[in-house]
């Protein structure tokens, strides 16, 4: 599926879900699940989709992954929600701005990579200053 192709399949499922026909638009976001796995993009219509259509665990897991991974407000208003009955579901239609075409690297996941590379900076560094700070102690216990 091009992108041409997956943005033509997502106005369609945007069209559904705003139509009420959320089983429909979710079957149309599934398949955009497996072309683009973990956008954002498709995640969080999914999510709204399994909510309206009382699937709440379904949505809730959809909502931690998107917390987790993007620090998703959405997912996060969207989740609260479904935790605390008396407030509203959220608005039933997808962003229009988003759409497959406008995905990009950003709407994947973390590169796991640079994680790792950052906590292990981040290591090394209080390593460091761990022993920076043994060695100053020892001067000045050998000085008095």
């Amino acid at each position: 599926m091009n992108s041409r192709e997956a943005k033509q399949q997502f106005k369609e499922a945007d069209r559904l879900f705003r139509a009420g026909d959320c089983r429909a638009a979710l079957t149309i976001l599934a398949a955009l699940d497996r072309e683009y796995p973990g956008a954002k993009n498709v995640l969080y219509p999914m999510a709204l989709c399994y909510a309206r259509l009382g699937y709440e665990i379904e949505a809730l897991q959809l909502c931690e992954q998107l917390i987790r991974q993007f620090r998703d407000r959405r997912a996060e208003t969207l989740k609260r929600q479904l935790s605390e009955p008396t407030q509203p579901l959220a608005p039933a239609h997808a962003p229009a701005a988003d759409t497959p075409a406008q995905w990009t690297k950003q709407d994947q996941a973390p590169d796991v990579r640079s994680r790792w590379r950052r906590r292990t900076l981040a290591a090394v560094s209080v390593a460091i200053l761990l022993i920076l700070l043994a060695g100053t102690a020892l001067f000045l216990a050998k000085s008095f």
